[in-house]
């Protein structure tokens, strides 16, 4: 005969499936604390969840094997760097030829560079800084379509294709010649373009510096005249 399945019946099996259920584990703790495990170290008893681990915790299994290690085999000190063994007992490194681009000289070096030591500060950030533009172009309205910087933008992180201020003659060929910097970061030698078209441009220059002199004293008599 079939017995029906009532709430009743169903929550009367469920309840005795749960004492069966903590019975067999207090059997199975019952049986473990008769002969539990323990750390390899410090013989501290270990959970029964982790009566499979060998240590009650890292610390314990470092010890553990620190005090088992043959330290005669290991030197002390920074690992040595390899040797070239065509070189007796020289240390081996690799050297890089590098050919300065501001003098052309061309050495050896640990690391591959751009600039030989007595040039390099000349392209660093503070060696460029002098020759950049201080001004604001919404000054200078007679030279500049501020119609259209306002319509496109200057370039920023949200508008990365915005308007950007060129250099006519280039801050590179400014340093490696030596140009003096009122008229590189003068108002005169700028160029305002979209940043695509100045990342093309490089370091590049639109005109000399003979031309940008001229310009500019002739622009500086004129504000005076």
């Amino acid at each position: 005969m079939k017995l029906e399945l009532t709430p009743q019946r169903i929550a009367a099996n469920k309840k005795n499936c749960l004492l069966g259920g903590a019975a067999f584990a207090a059997k199975m703790s019952s049986a473990y604390n008769a002969n539990p495990s323990y750390c390899n170290q410090c013989s501290t008893i270990l959970p029964q969840s982790k009566k499979n681990n060998k240590f009650c915790n890292s610390s314990c299994s470092a010890k553990y094997s620190n005090a088992r290690k043959d330290y005669s085999k290991f030197t002390p000190g920074p690992v040595p760097k390899p040797k070239d063994p065509t070189a007796g007992s020289a240390p081996y490194s690799t050297l890089f030829r590098c050919e300065c681009k501001h003098c052309g000289v061309i050495k050896l070096y640990r690391s591959q560079t751009k600039y030989c030591p007595e040039h390099r500060d000349l392209y660093s950030h503070a060696g460029r800084a002098k020759y950049w533009f201080t001004f604001n172009v919404f000054h200078y309205p007679d030279l500049f379509d501020l119609n259209w910087v306002n319509s496109v933008g200057f370039r920023s992180s949200s508008n990365p294709n915005g308007v950007t201020r060129d250099h006519k003659v280039s801050v590179n060929d400014a340093i490696r010649n030596n140009y003096d910097p009122y008229y590189i970061k003068h108002v005169l030698n700028c160029e305002l373009m979209l940043f695509a078209e100045n990342n093309k441009k490089k370091t590049k220059s639109s005109i000399t510096y003979a031309e940008l002199v001229i310009q500019v004293n002739l622009y500086d008599q004129s504000l005076t005249n």
